[in-house]
């Protein structure tokens, strides 16, 4: 899975869902908010597992 497809589902389903924040995410993932903006930011990539786990959760955001 690219990053970048990643960053791009996960403001979708931000998009879609207004309750859920950035913040959700980033206590999901267990990483601060700060550094989840700054992986949207393209700073840093997140670890294969963290990734997998961010595109569990948008996938299932984006098809509800």
């Amino acid at each position: 899975m690219q990053q970048d497809d990643l960053r791009i589902k996960t403001k979708l389903a931000k998009a879609l869902n207004s309750e859920y924040t950035y913040k959700i995410f980033a206590d999901y993932l267990e990483i601060t908010a700060n550094a989840f903006y700054n992986w949207l930011q393209g700073y840093y990539n997140l670890s294969r597992d963290k990734a997998n786990k961010l595109n569990d959760i948008v996938v299932d955001l984006i098809d509800y």
